[in-house]
């Protein structure tokens, strides 16, 4: 049993069955649970900060294909206005 599951008990089926993507086969949904469960806790906000760092960077990569005349910290200031700005 994991941590997480020792605090909030197991992740019931349905709910495994709703996560998963409807391109994916049960029995790969599975060896991906599976492998998430094998991260533990701090392997998997490792991963997700990796994905975050990631997306980060092909975002400001977009912006610089759109603004070529962009520095990369007026590219990094935009990043942030369409991240953090309210819409109206």
């Amino acid at each position: 049993m994991t941590p997480s599951e020792m605090i909030i008990g197991p992740v019931p089926k349905y709910v495994e069955n709703r996560m998963r993507s409807r391109d994916t086969s049960p029995e790969a949904a599975a060896l991906h649970l599976e492998s998430q469960r094998r991260l533990g806790p701090v392997g998997r906000l490792k991963l997700a900060l990796e994905l975050s760092d990631l997306t980060h960077t092909l975002a400001i990569a977009g912006i610089r294909h759109r603004h070529p005349e962009y520095t990369h910290e007026q590219a990094c200031r935009e990043l942030a206005r369409v991240l953090y700005t309210r819409k109206a």
